[in-house]
């Protein structure tokens, strides 16, 4: 979901049609078609999270186990270890949009593949190091390697993003 878009409540009475179990949705009942008790509730959408129908909508997987265990599913949920595939409770929390925006991975466009690390526009031997901070870009310096600007990235990442700093 993009910044903006709201989420739809989930309601309780669909809820009630699934169980949590390591991770995963499970059919609470049986009915017509692929909704078997106790089989696995959900498939694959094109962006790689799991989705469940639950009384004609569609919800996300990690969504509907957040909404059975605290209720809210309105706001963003973030996966700890970036695995969208990896549901269990304890890898999902409630962020803002600015924190779970910290918690991803090196852009595919990375001219270095190093998060946070580009090369200099106009020197192509030398390396800098830049963040988004309240929608800004900010530049944190220069570099002779690509190394030192690495390290100092990271160790930048972890004091700017504290527990929500993703290091890959």
């Amino acid at each position: 979901m993009t910044k903006g878009i709201p989420f739809l409540p989930i309601p309780s009475e669909a809820l009630d049609r699934v169980y949590y179990r390591d991770g995963n949705l499970y059919w609470s009942y049986t009915f017509r078609g692929p909704v078997i008790k106790d089989k696995l509730a959900g498939s694959k959408n094109s962006q790689g999270y799991m989705t469940v129908g639950l009384k004609g909508k569609h919800y996300m997987v990690h969504r509907v186990i957040w909404a059975m265990h605290f209720g809210d599913s309105l706001g963003i949920i973030d996966h700890i270890d970036g695995d969208i595939s990896n549901n269990k409770l304890e890898n999902l929390r409630a962020v803002t949009y600015e924190q779970s925006s910290r918690n991803t991975t090196v852009k595919k466009t990375s001219s270095t593949g190093i998060k946070n690390v580009q090369q200099h526009s106009q020197n192509k031997n030398k390396y800098q190091v830049s963040f988004c901070i309240e929608g800004k870009k900010k530049y944190f310096g220069i570099f002779d390697s690509i190394e030192e600007a690495e390290l100092f990235a990271t160790k930048k990442r972890a004091e700017l993003h504290g527990n929500y700093a993703r290091q890959v």
